[in-house]
């Protein structure tokens, strides 16, 4: 086998050839060669030398350039699930004190995408007074490690100056030497579901008090004939309390 690759590099008037490897994360990612064309006994140190800091630089270049295709697609894979998801996601980040909104939360709490001074927005503003120490104790035992995820269903103002329900998680980082380092939430504007809720409550309500007011005895019940409810009335008539 080395007679022929010896013919090889005799074919292609190569008549010696100096080879070096190079490697990216462990991994063999190629080689480098100075080739000449006379045989050569012993190549000088200062040509080892050279292409072990050429191959160490490629090498170094390299790895930057994979490293940033990596974190390129990470970014593109986040900007599509932000766009994909109907959830607002937010980011507290504690070093710099900002707060960073993606295009979803702006859009559902009515905000355009290039506004909000982020660096210096106040959360303490957008969340309802009566909901505020609820919210804040929330946040606390998620931070002292009591529970695992920070979850809430709140009021937050929206731009234009009503309130929307949503529903709020959030999960800290801790460092390793337990400092609280980032809270990162996706809230989801539940508005629509909580006036349906309420204006259902309230038509039960309704027929409630209709029920226990009406003159006539009132029994209703499951697919299998069990009394599910008795009005006063029907209480009376049967001699059975609810």
């Amino acid at each position: 086998q080395a007679a022929a690759e010896g013919g090889l590099l005799a074919d292609l008037g190569i008549g010696a050839a100096l080879i070096e490897g190079f490697v990216i994360e462990g991994r063999l990612a190629g080689f480098l060669c100075i080739f000449s064309a006379a045989p050569v006994d012993a190549w000088g140190v200062d040509l080892y030398l050279l292409l072990k800091l050429i191959g160490s630089s490629l090498a170094s270049s390299l790895s930057r350039l994979r490293a940033e295709r990596i974190i390129a697609d990470v970014r593109e894979k986040d900007a599509l699930y932000a766009d994909a998801a109907n959830d607002g996601i937010w980011d507290f980040d504690v070093e710099s004190n900002t707060l960073t909104f993606s295009n979803r939360w702006k859009e559902m709490m009515g905000y355009g995408i290039d506004e909000l001074n982020e660096a210096g927005l106040d959360w303490h503003h957008l969340v309802h007074p009566d909901d505020m120490v609820r919210v804040q104790g929330g946040i606390r035992e998620h931070l002292e490690g009591k529970t695992p995820l920070f979850e809430s269903v709140h009021r937050m103002r929206h731009k234009g100056g009503d309130w929307r329900w949503v529903v709020s998680r959030a999960k800290a980082k801790i460092d390793e030497d337990g400092r609280f380092c980032r809270l990162l939430g996706v809230e989801l504007d539940i508005t629509d579901q909580k006036l349906y809720e309420e204006a259902l409550f309230r038509e039960k309500e309704s027929a409630q008090i209709t029920l226990q007011s009406i003159g006539d005895g009132v029994v209703t019940t499951d697919a299998d004939c069990r009394v599910e409810y008795l009005n006063p009335i029907a209480e009376d008539l049967t001699g059975w309390s609810l």
